[in-house]
C-alpha cells in the first residue's frame, strides 16, 4: 500500500479503522511520510484516521496519538490474555471444541435439594 502511495498508483486510502492500516507507531510514521510526500488522502470509516491531501499538522498529530493509543491497548490486551491463560493452565480446556468425554464442571449447590 505504501509503495502504491509513493509511486502515485493510488491517491487515497479508505480503511475500516486506523488499526486496519497500521499496528505500530513506526508504521504510522511511514504512512504519514507517504501521504505528505504525495499529497494523498487517508481516511477511516470509523473516523480514527483522517489525513486530507497530505494531512494538516493537526491531522498528523491526531494520527500519531491514535497510533500510540492503539498500540498501548493492543499490548494491554495481549498481556491480560497471557496472564489469564497462565492462571487457568491445567484447570480448563483452553477454549475451542470441548474434547470428547469431558463436561463443564459445576460447583455443588448447597441450596439445591434432590429427591
Amino acid at each position: 500500500m505504501l509503495d502504491d502511495l509513493t509511486e502515485g498508483t493510488v491517491t487515497a486510502i479508505l480503511a475500516e479503522d486506523l488499526d486496519r492500516v497500521l499496528r505500530q507507531p513506526r508504521d504510522g510514521e511511514d504512512l504519514l511520510d507517504a501521504v505528505e510526500m504525495t499529497g494523498a488522502t487517508a481516511r477511516s470509516l470509523s473516523g480514527s484516521l483522517t489525513l486530507t491531501s497530505g494531512g494538516t499538522d493537526t491531522e498528523r498529530m491526531v494520527a500519531r496519538i491514535m497510533a500510540a493509543t492503539a498500540n498501548k491497548a493492543s499490548a494491554d490486551t495481549a498481556r491480560r490474555v497471557a496472564d489469564a491463560r497462565q492462571r487457568h493452565a491445567g484447570r480448563s480446556y483452553g477454549g475451542g471444541k470441548r474434547p470428547f468425554g469431558t463436561s463443564p464442571t459445576r460447583p455443588p449447590s448447597s441450596t439445591t435439594a434432590r429427591c
